[in-house]
């Protein structure tokens, strides 16, 4: 499955948080797949400036007529009816530019070279995971990258015929395998390739399950092959959550007090990995 985005103007009428927000949002998706760096240092940048751009941009806009009502959610005591809406805003900016810092640090770009050498793809096949983008990179002329097989285009992507320079990028959105092929030398030439999108893996591993009679205290630390998922610990007989895991650099500990001994423990993440393990008595 690959997904494509349309932009449409805003309703001219009246201006929500959301009519902010929303294509503010698009916009980081699109650019952090393509620029991962660029977007981390830019946004570094922005909020170093005093003012930044970002509250420019917002003092601009509180400055118009627009009513405070527009913005629904209030936040302190409401002494201060205009320090609400700026609090929002700028509560809004740093979500944004810490959901494009996630976006960039977790997907990837895989580098393809477009008739490099010959008439082919190099390299010819490539395996990504989901939310990943294929970048494809113009070295000779009269070439494209268009998806299905020679003669018969499923109108998934296709970059037209290009010349040397040119570059092209496709994200994946969903797992399964892609053929696609250069339209002017697939058929005759066997210019062909592929892209298989597998799903991301989330595997958590229990390292020490550990009961304290003398304390009774539960002991637990586990790992993530994901450095950004969140644990919880449970009694795996009953499903009972004992609380989360702090977790540091894809490392996880926890310790419960006062409880008995669960005997057996589940490790869940919010990622969709699980591990059990017995608990060790003292």
């Amino acid at each position: 499955m690959i997904a494509h985005h349309n932009s449409s103007p805003g309703n001219a009428g009246s201006v929500l948080w959301t009519d902010l927000l929303l294509p503010i949002a698009g916009l980081a998706m699109r650019v952090s797949a393509r620029y991962p760096l660029l977007v981390r240092l830019a946004a570094g940048a922005s909020f170093l400036r005093n003012p930044s751009p970002f509250r420019q941009a917002f003092y601009a806009f509180d400055q118009s007529n627009e009513p405070a009502t527009k913005f629904p959610l209030s936040l302190g005591d409401g002494s201060n009816q205009n320090a609400a809406p700026m609090k929002l805003k700028t509560i809004l900016v740093v979500c944004c530019v810490a959901f494009i810092s996630l976006l960039s640090s977790r997907a990837a770009t895989v580098q393809v070279q477009v008739g490099a050498g010959g008439l082919k793809f190099t390299p010819q096949n490539v395996t990504i995971h989901v939310g990943d983008t294929v970048q494809w990179t113009w070295a000779g002329s009269d070439h494209s990258t268009t998806s299905g097989t020679p003669g018969n285009p499923d109108g998934m992507w296709d970059s037209g015929v290009q010349n040397s320079g040119f570059v092209f990028n496709q994200t994946f959105t969903g797992a399964g395998t892609f053929a696609y092929y250069c339209s002017p030398h697939g058929s005759c030439c066997g210019m062909i390739g592929s892209v298989m999108v597998t799903a991301a893996t989330d595997t958590v591993q229990i390292t020490r399950a550990q009961y304290t009679s003398t304390r009774s205290q539960l002991t637990v630390q586990a790992t993530d092959s994901d450095s950004s998922a969140l644990l919880t610990v449970s009694v795996t007989s009953t499903g009972t959550i004992l609380g989360p895991m702090r977790g540091n650099g894809g490392t996880y500990s926890a310790k419960f007090n006062g409880i008995s001994n669960p005997v057996n423990i589940t490790v869940t993440s919010n990622l969709g990995g699980s591990a059990s393990a017995p608990v060790r008595g003292r």
